[in-house]
């Protein structure tokens, strides 16, 4: 496809995908086999038509003022393709750099999503989690079961928000000196926060104190 020819499809994608009508349409699409235009291999099957509503239905809850509704749905649309093929489109569409890493991410879905199934507590799914921007979690969120959705639920709502009990400026006052130990300590506090060992500013210098 010719620039021009890209960027008018994508603007055609994008009047539709943000439109109150994209369901209906999207199908439609699929029916005329127009969706072939960006991929060959790319129809509209009911479990994807499943995963554009459950990003949908997320970022109603989590981003309902972002202006990139309708980018979610197309990468989603295009990533149930294999990764390299769903980037050769992107580009073509001249996707946007995050659009373009959240597709790449799918790579790495199935492994992490084996370990967040394994986790056995809060703070590995937080650990495993923490790396992801919102709306990338909201993509990995469709393409999960049940269960491993409910963890990125657990994630979003309530792990990603607790607050560190200390800081550096904390430790230093403490007696240790600046180094990679602050993050070793610090990140170690967080975990024993999230896992419910401790609750407060008090109890957590005391364990700092008794393990460093």
């Amino acid at each position: 496809q010719t620039p021009a020819l890209s960027t008018r499809l994508r603007a055609e994608l994008k009047y539709i995908l943000q439109s109150s009508y994209w369901k209906p349409a999207l199908r439609m699409l699929d029916r005329l086999n127009a969706l072939s235009c960006m991929h060959s291999n790319l129809s509209l099957t009911p479990a994807l038509m499943w995963q554009i509503r459950c990003v949908s239905k997320w970022l109603v809850l989590f981003e309902p003022k972002t202006s990139e509704h309708w980018l979610l749905r197309l990468e989603t649309l295009i990533s149930c393709l294999p990764v390299a093929e769903s980037l050769m489109v992107a580009e073509n569409l001249q996707l946007s750099k995050d659009s373009l890493q959240r597709l790449e991410n799918i790579a790495v879905w199935e492994e992490l999503a084996n370990r967040l199934a394994q986790a056995e507590c809060d703070s590995q799914i937080y650990q495993l989690l923490r790396p992801y921007k919102l709306l990338q979690l909201i993509l990995f969120a469709a393409k999960s079961d049940r269960i491993l959705r409910q963890r990125i639920w657990q994630y979003i709502t309530r792990l990603s928000q607790v607050k560190p009990l200390l800081n550096g400026n904390d430790l230093k006052i403490l007696g240790f000196k600046p180094g990679p130990l602050y993050k070793q300590i610090l990140d170690d506090v967080l975990n024993q926060t999230l896992d419910d060992r401790i609750s407060d500013r008090a109890t957590a210098i005391e364990y700092v104190k008794s393990k460093y």
